[in-house]
């Protein structure tokens, strides 16, 4: 049976595939400047993409985001499926007026695009007043209107188009309508008679010829003014050159269909609002092409990604309505920012929280940013944990004769308390990458609704960079273990815990006591010690036969923990040293295990050449290390951290 693309794995978390199919329910990459985001997580995801053959636009908020992609497509052998918007042209009104299939060419599309565009960059967070809804709704009538005639008349739907019809309307200062006007040569000579008897013409008319003609000069130029700040921006320069040509080089359906991977190169830093502007434009066309795609049932169909690093710089208001159905369209949302304050300032706190509520996957690189580490935590959610206790006290007391007294106490407990799985403090000690972090750049991982391969719904995990020998090392090496916070080292795989090793360690030199008693039995060099009576008796060797039952239970221990290992290993899924909450020794079981290994002991060296009676001997002292380490362990049980 052929393998759907969407069970094709983009990352292997420690052990848990990610995959195409999680990754279309949208991902968010938290981290601070410098925290290794962009050369972590987003250099796999993004090399994984163009591996698979997918489409997609990348937008680009520092000038060097444009080169980094080519770096990427270069490694993936996909430099023939760049297309750079610096180097196309994209007439996006008169593209959207044109548009076939259903819905296409609907007047009310094309001023929501253009409004799109020109909220980008503005204040989100004191947004939404009611005077700001008022010349929104007055701009929304002048464009729909404006349009309206435009297309009645079958001219360019452009925005000099529609500025020349808004500048030569009639007015109260001006009442009548000139031969010579742009807006009376288009009601009453260029749109066909057939037309002028549709509801969409009257209804222009009206609103040209009385309802704009009757405002007063302030509410007017307002409403035109509100209009033309962005507009004049977008009939200038490199924006006029890219999305005010007559005809358009780019085709956006390309990029699901022929797996074309656009470049927004009008990078934030270096052309400011321009560059919003302009991926404020693709962006919008995009969601909304992608959303119309005619392949959207084919199980087969190419995913696209949406790539915006910096998002807050790209913000538009559809995002969150687009992130609500991209999963059906096959659309790989792939955001990252710094932290909380930075969408809330470009989405506004609302649409920002409705955004990340529909972004499924979170990766939490370091940051040290409290409310996001905050956030983060609530997110991952509570658990039951417990937590130690230890008292201590003395007390001194004397008397008129000179005798003091003195006493010392000493009490240790657990506690069950509900806390964060993963604490805020935690998202500050993440490895960075780079020379300080040995080109390992750590992160939390979450996905919504997901219970890992560790019992939880998060892991810790790192990536690790392409070593450029910045730590001034003359040759690629295995750079040392990093500590945290807690005392811990991160940056191995820990299939082998310390206690495995000091378990195996233990056991192999416990060993040898008991084979020197055999040695010294078998060269003739053993002493007696005491004599019991004439047929039992205690030798050097005897006591060193009394150390198996040290020997066999640390066997015990190995033989326990060696299937972890061995899964650990051939999984490649790291392991965690668990921590058990003491329970009560029985003291009699343990007095009495000690006592019958004198017995076995000297059952075993009275027996010891009889190979088939030490053997019987060997299992049945192990049988009783077995029964003793089940009371040992009995009212233990396992502390979550």
């Amino acid at each position: 049976m052929k393998k759907s693309i969407l069970d094709e794995v983009i990352l292997n978390i420690e052990g848990n595939p990610w995959t195409v199919r999680d990754a279309c329910t949208g991902t968010m990459v938290f981290g601070m400047t410098g925290s290794g985001k962009s050369s972590g997580p987003l250099h796999k995801i993004a090399g994984k993409f163009l591996s698979m053959g997918c489409g997609g636009v990348v937008f680009c908020a520092k000038p060097d985001e444009c080169n980094t992609w080519i770096k990427y497509a270069g490694e993936e052998h996909r430099e023939n499926d760049l297309l750079f918007l610096s180097k196309e042209t994209f007439n996006y009104l008169d593209h959207e007026s044109k548009r076939t299939g259903t819905g296409g060419g609907q007047i009310e599309n094309l001023v929501n695009l253009y409004l799109e565009i020109s909220n980008m960059g503005k204040d989100k967070k004191n947004s939404g007043s009611g005077n700001d809804d008022y010349w929104q709704a007055a701009v929304r009538q002048m464009l729909r209107n404006s349009m309206t005639l435009l297309q009645l008349a079958k001219q360019p739907i452009t925005l000099e188009n529609v500025h020349d019809l808004i500048s030569s309307a009639p007015s109260s200062a001006n009442p009548g309508l000139t031969d010579s006007g742009y807006c009376a040569n288009l009601m009453d000579i260029v749109i066909p008679l057939d037309k002028r008897d549709t509801p969409e013409y009257q209804i222009a008319r009206t609103y040209f010829l009385e309802e704009f003609f009757t405002l007063d000069d302030r509410t007017r130029s307002n409403t035109i003014s509100s209009f033309t700040v962005t507009a004049d921006a977008m009939q200038r320069g490199e924006l006029a050159r890219c999305f005010s040509s007559p005809e358009s080089s780019l085709h956006l359906e390309d990029i699901y269909r022929r797996g074309k991977i656009l470049i927004c190169d009008y990078d934030q830093k270096s052309w400011g609002r321009l560059g919003q502007y302009a991926a404020g434009i693709i962006k919008y066309c995009f969601e909304m092409m992608i959303e119309r795609r005619e392949d959207i049932a084919d199980p087969e169909a190419r995913p696209v990604f949406l790539w915006a690093d910096e998002c807050q710089f790209f913000a538009i208001d559809y995002d969150q309505k687009f992130q609500t159905t991209a999963r059906s369209s096959r659309t790989l949302t792939v955001y990252a920012t710094q932290n909380l304050g930075n969408l809330f300032d470009g989405y506004g706190k609302d649409k920002a929280n409705s955004l990340l509520g529909n972004l499924g996957t979170k990766f939490f690189c370091q940051n040290g940013e409290f409310e996001t580490n905050e956030w983060a935590s609530k997110s991952i959610g509570q658990e039951i944990i417990y937590r130690r206790s230890k008292n201590f006290g003395d007390s001194k007391s004397s008397s008129m004769k000179g005798d003091d007294n003195k006493s010392l106490s000493y009490s240790e407990g657990f506690s069950e308390q509900k806390d964060y799985r993963v604490d805020p403090g935690d998202f500050t000690t993440l490895q960075t990458g780079g020379p300080r972090g040995q080109c390992k750049v750590g992160f939390i991982f979450w996905q919504s609704g997901r219970v890992l391969n560790n019992g939880n719904v998060f892991v810790r995990s790192f990536i690790e960079q392409e070593c450029r020998l910045a730590c001034g090392a003359k040759q690629k090496r295995k750079c040392p273990q990093i500590p945290t916070a807690g005392g811990e080292y991160i940056g191995t795989n820990r299939f082998y815990l310390p206690g495995d090793i000091a378990y195996a360690v233990c056991f192999l030199i416990a060993s040898l006591i008991p084979a020197a008693g055999l040695y010294l039995i078998l060269s003739g060099n053993d002493r007696v010690i005491a004599y019991i009576n004439d047929q039992y008796y205690c030798c050097i060797s005897t006591l060193c036969f009394y150390s198996l039952s040290i020997v066999i239970d640390l066997g015990c221990e190995c033989a326990k923990r060696l299937p972890s290992v061995i899964y650990s290993v051939w999984t490649q899924t790291p392991r965690q040293e668990k921590k058990i909450l003491k329970g009560i020794i029985y003291q009699d079981a343990v007095l009495g295990y000690y006592a019958i290994c004198v017995i076995m002991t000297l059952w075993l060296q009275y027996n010891l050449f009889d190979l088939r009676e030490a053997g019987f001997i060997l299992l049945c002292w192990i049988g009783l290390c077995a029964f003793f380490r089940f009371l040992r362990m009995s009212g233990k049980r396992e502390i979550k951290e």
